[in-house]
């Protein structure tokens, strides 16, 4: 298993998102850039996890990314290993309304936003990459999880 599972909050590149995005986690879960040794959240599992803010001048998004190690999900509990996770990226959708998807995965992510420009290309076939997906339901505007275990082996 990966030493790290890392949730990707994706939001279109300009000042007037990524600053309110940066302090809201900041804010909210004490999360900085960095190694974070306590987040303020409803488990204390989550120690020593890192927050990165990858963007480049060729791209039209930024990717906060939020590494948890030590993470195990396991198939005959997943809803209750997966319950803080979920809680956490509720909160960000919530409270961040500028967030356009949600991935996770065990440290492949690179892999796949790496390859993408635009954020409109995170379409249906590039999100099918990924093992937990949250996106934008096009009619309803609300957040959507997909479970893809095809994608990745997740469980332990």
């Amino acid at each position: 298993m990966p030493e790290y599972f890392d949730i990707p909050l994706i939001i279109e590149k300009n000042e007037q998102q990524k600053q309110p995005l940066k302090d809201f986690l900041l804010q909210t879960f004490n999360l900085h850039e960095g190694k974070n040794d306590n987040i303020h959240h409803e488990i204390s599992a989550f120690k020593n996890v890192i927050f990165t803010i990858y963007e480049d001048e060729e791209i039209n998004f930024i990717e906060f990314c939020i590494s948890i190690p030590k993470c195990i999900l396991h198939k005959e509990s997943f809803d209750k290993d997966f319950k803080p996770i979920d809680s956490l990226i509720m909160r960000c959708l919530k409270g961040c309304i500028f967030i356009q998807s949600v991935l996770c995965s065990y440290e492949m992510n690179a892999y796949y936003i790496g390859k993408l420009k635009k954020i409109e290309d995170f379409n249906p076939i590039v999100l099918s990459h990924f093992p937990i997906v949250y996106s934008k339901d096009p009619v309803t505007g609300l957040f959507v999880k997909t479970i893809n275990t095809a994608a990745q082996d997740i469980f332990v």
